[in-house]
């Protein structure tokens, strides 16, 4: 047989055996789920100022349609003066 011909034989057998499954697969790549709700591109988060379960004065910005907790405020008030509010804080 001839030189081409072998690779072909060698390549159509190569297309037609199963992939092992220790083989090394690639995979999805991370999703951005701080910036946009879901980790899909586009759709920005809807956040709301929701109070702590057990502390009144602990308050969580979180998303409406993920329920991501964005961010946290709980004032601390065991070094002198309370932090100051942001402004999602109602």
């Amino acid at each position: 047989m001839s030189e081409w011909r072998e690779r072909a034989n060698r390549r159509r057998d190569e297309r037609h055996t199963a992939i092992p499954d220790d083989a090394p697969r690639s995979k999805p790549g991370n999703k951005n789920t701080k910036k946009w709700c879901k980790g899909k591109v586009g759709r920005e988060h809807k956040p709301i100022c929701i109070d702590h379960n057990s502390i009144k004065d602990w308050k969580i910005l979180a998303c409406t349609e993920c329920g991501k907790h964005l961010d946290y405020y709980w004032p601390c008030r065991w070094w002198g003066e309370p932090h100051p509010a942001p402004a999602w804080v109602r």
